[in-house]
């Protein structure tokens, strides 16, 4: 019995902890606690186990959907290695090509979420969370990587979240989301059309482009508004702006926002699945390049402590349908890594030296100086 009440004060005292926790000094003590290690939840039942997961590394699924078309606008797998205070943000076309291991369902993970929501005769929200899962699944299946927790954002909700920002500036080094390069201060609706903004040469490339910048322009503004010693209120704030499985009682809300207000933005990267454009079947898809997303997976998330192998990555062939000769091209094409960005580079992108005159001081004279305005 006094063991029992023992446990019983132990777990009221971490409650009144984590309510008190907009405290620096406390949030400090959770993080050093929660979440769990997710090295200790491995599944033993697996046949052909996959190397070791990185300790205290987390892979969070963000998605959102921000048109009325039932359909996801972006997928996102960001990457927290908490050993290295690092973040790595892995994009997806929308377009990309995903099936089922039993050829049941074949186009992209698109037609994954719909059916879903289609299916699922419960609220919204669960018919929201039942189509995040079958993404998820997919995700999981084909790249070989355990997802911890997953986010999703609808309109409303990305609109909410805008607003506990404010109106975000951003500056373009180059005409995106139908805006000319320079300064924009950008309400949540303008960020939404910037988002979702489709006309361009090369659509994928555009979107993914802009999408960058708008991670980047958000994830400084949240820097520089949110308190870092009121970590616990944010997360309960923010929490409500979006619907997610990530736990609270554990702390585990404020520790993964502790991370991402708090790595430096050199040590935050962003890239995008290789992948190129196919025809197939009367639509246009994206196929990736399996031995460009394995050493996306073993070189820039490094989720495992060895390199995940050419057989346990995709073993179902998800990415892929084997009938397809352009597919199968396009699936075991040489790699080619997409270029990686840091925050540092995005926000202040590198300008190009002028090159520099000698300095006429140093110059020796010819006696005959320029007339007034030659070159």
């Amino acid at each position: 019995m006094m063991k029992k009440n023992l446990l019983s004060a132990v777990a009221l005292l971490l409650s009144a902890l984590l309510l008190l926790s907009g405290c620096g000094a406390v949030t400090d003590a959770l993080d050093e606690h929660f979440p769990e290690d997710p090295t200790l939840q491995e599944d033993d039942q697996n046949t052909d186990p996959f190397p070791d997961r990185e300790g205290r590394t987390y892979v969070v699924l963000l998605t959102t959907q921000l048109e009325s078309n039932s359909a996801l606008s972006t997928v996102s797998l960001l990457t927290f290695q908490t050993a290295k205070e690092s973040i790595h943000w892995l994009e997806f076309p929308a377009a990309l090509y995903i099936r089922s291991a039993g050829n049941t369902l074949e186009g992209s993970y698109q037609r994954a979420y719909q059916t879903e929501l289609t299916n699922e005769s419960g609220t919204g929200v669960s018919a929201t969370n039942a189509g995040i899962s079958a993404v998820r699944s997919l995700l999981e299946t084909g790249l070989s990587i355990p997802i911890d927790y997953s986010i999703n954002l609808d309109k409303e909700q990305f609109t909410a979240l805008c607003a506990t920002l404010q109106d975000s500036p951003m500056t373009l080094y180059e005409s995106l989301g139908g805006l000319e390069a320079g300064e924009h201060t950008l309400s949540a609706q303008d960020a939404i059309s910037f988002l979702t903004y489709n006309q361009y040469s090369e659509p994928t490339e555009g979107q993914l482009a802009a999408r960058r910048c708008l991670i980047a322009a958000l994830r400084k503004r949240a820097v520089e508004m949110l308190d870092k010693e009121k970590l616990s209120l944010h997360a309960m704030e923010i929490r409500g702006e979006m619907t997610t499985d990530i736990p609270t009682k554990g702390g585990e809300d404020v520790f993964f926002l502790r991370r991402f207000l708090t790595a430096k933005n050199d040590d935050v990267t962003l890239t995008h699945i290789s992948t190129q454009s196919v025809f197939y079947h009367n639509a246009r898809y994206r196929v990736l390049s399996k031995e460009n997303t394995r050493l996306q997976i073993n070189e820039q998330m490094c989720v495992y402590k060895k390199d995940l192998s050419a057989s346990q990555f995709d073993p179902s062939g998800v990415f892929w349908d084997p009938s397809s000769r352009v597919m199968q091209t396009v699936y075991s094409s040489a790699p080619m890594l997409p270029e990686l960005y840091t925050l540092t580079a995005i926000l202040e992108p590198a300008q190009e030296e002028p090159e520099t005159l000698p300095d006429s001081s140093d110059a020796p004279s010819t006696g005959n100086a320029p007339a007034s305005g030659e070159q």
